[in-house]
């Protein structure tokens, strides 16, 4: 990847504990403090506006794109998890002291966020593809089984 800084993400991202009824914008990374484990942790980055649940903090970042930001925290966090993550919460005030990774070359960082936003696209595409595929094979088995097959 070339050279790279570290530095806290508080100092590339405004960090809030996420609000209820609070609209978030698309782009808001989401990171769970409550109900995680070194093996379920998963961050998200809201594709559109949304309302967001109590459990999570939101990430909005300062100078960085969005999706560049959420793949240098995914790959930060399990580093962080096995240092900050106390039973099954994450101390709100911990957040900020996550190490990142940013690259010094501009083009890095672009490639980076286009390529992760490329492949969030393509994921969200096949599953589509997938649900849509499910859904005309139960159409075929209840043409083949109808006496197996009720209407729900």
């Amino acid at each position: 990847m070339g050279k790279t800084i570290i530095r806290p993400l508080s100092e590339c991202a405004t960090i809030e504990r996420s609000k209820k009824g609070q609209l978030y914008s698309a782009g808001t990374i989401l990171i769970p403090i409550s109900g995680v484990s070194r093996n379920n942790c998963e961050v998200k980055i809201l594709k559109t506006n949304s309302l967001v649940d109590g459990r999570y903090v939101c990430v909005n970042s300062k100078n960085y794109p969005p999706y560049f930001l959420f793949s240098v925290i995914e790959y930060s966090l399990p580093n962080f998890l096995s240092r900050y993550l106390q039973t099954i919460n994450i101390a709100f005030e911990d957040i900020g002291r996550m190490k990142i990774k940013i690259p010094t070359d501009d083009r890095v960082i672009y490639l980076l966020d286009k390529s992760m936003q490329a492949m969030d696209e393509n994921q969200e595409r096949i599953e589509n593809q997938i649900i849509e595929l499910q859904k005309i094979k139960n159409f075929f088995l209840q043409k083949m089984f109808p006496e197996t097959h009720t209407n729900k």
